[in-house]
């Protein structure tokens, strides 16, 4: 399996944020807060895993 064909999982802060659709600062207060997972060290990197991002987000809204 090529390195082209592997969809990008691990995202840095400021991607979900993005992704999420909120300021960089409301999604480190959510991390703080529990509300979303905490980062993955990655190669000395934080990083967020977009699969537990989405489950997340999916689990938020079924309890709102």
């Amino acid at each position: 399996m090529s390195k082209e064909n592997l969809e990008k999982r691990i995202y840095s802060g400021r991607e979900i944020a993005k992704y999420c659709n909120m300021a960089y600062s409301t999604f480190n207060k959510y991390v703080k807060l529990g509300k979303l997972p905490k980062p993955l060290l990655n190669n000395a990197k934080l990083g967020w895993d977009i699969t537990k991002i989405n489950k997340r987000l999916d689990d938020l809204q079924k309890n709102s």
